[in-house]
């Protein structure tokens, strides 16, 4: 009786997942005009025609759902809707010490930003981290490090891409400073439980700024030229992106209460 009980708990989860492998693939229909979608909706219609037929044939077991990629693929999509100027999903670059190409979950902002999703928890990665994974098991860090690499040898209007993790967990401090280290920047869907509260931002009394941020503060484009057109892309792209997301009005709140120190600079 409790085999029984167990099967149908199992094969709840699995119609489960079926159901969530169609949705993947309506959700994606709407990008369906991005280089690499088709290929992932197939791959995840592949996930789909195994569970039924593991189903069907009543050799269903925990592990096939516990191992199924649609929870990367889940994850995957969560992610693409957030992203703007998309051009390609599950994207190869080629790196001179690898045979194959190093696969980028997805490339916007025109080629600018590479993003890798990772959809698995803390522990495991930590565990990776420290070398206590399967054997041939590459850590974290050492992705990192490959991406890093990849990104310095595939240029994209003479920049280096910018290298994101996105992560579907928190993860711990130690090991988000050694990837920042590594070059990478680390996103999460989930909220920091400790961050800190915007409002704690205002009684910062130092601010370190660079070059770029200073320039674009007293830019033409952030300070009323938005509306020009431009003969350089770049600048015209700029400019659209002004428009949308006013970035002076932001820099200004931040700045409050420190623009004396800022005016030396100026």
């Amino acid at each position: 009786m409790d085999e029984e009980l167990m099967f149908a708990q199992l094969l709840e989860k699995a119609e489960q997942k079926v159901v969530l492998g169609q949705e993947l693939i309506n959700d994606l229909d709407n990008f369906n005009e991005i280089s690499g979608v088709a290929k992932v909706q197939r791959n995840i219609n592949q996930e789909i025609k195994f569970l039924r037929k593991v189903i069907k044939n009543s050799t269903l077991k925990l592990n096939h759902i516990q191992c199924s990629n649609l929870t990367h693929y889940e994850f995957l999509v969560k992610i693409l809707k957030l992203q703007k100027d998309i051009v390609h999903v599950d994207c190869g670059f080629t790196v001179n010490y690898r045979e194959n190409p190093l696969r980028v979950d997805i490339v916007c902002e025109n080629g600018l930003k590479w993003i890798k999703a990772i959809a698995r928890n803390s522990k495991s990665l930590i565990d990776a981290a420290r070398g206590e994974a399967g054997y041939g098991a590459r850590s974290i860090v050492d992705q990192a490090r490959e991406f890093a690499q990849a990104a310095v040898e595939n240029l994209c209007m003479f920049k280096r891409p910018k290298v994101v993790f996105y992560f579907s967990h928190n993860i711990e401090s130690d090991l988000a400073e050694d990837l920042i280290k590594e070059g990478i920047e680390i996103a999460s869907l989930e909220q920091p439980p400790d961050s800190a509260d915007a409002s704690d931002l205002s009684n910062v009394s130092t601010l370190n700024l660079d070059v770029t941020t200073l320039l674009a503060y007293i830019s033409n484009v952030c300070n009323g030229s938005c509306y020009w057109k431009f003969q350089e892309p770049i600048l015209t792209e700029q400019a659209e992106k002004e428009r949308d997301t006013p970035l002076k009005p932001i820099l200004d709140k931040l700045f409050t209460g420190k623009i004396d120190r800022l005016k030396i600079i100026y």
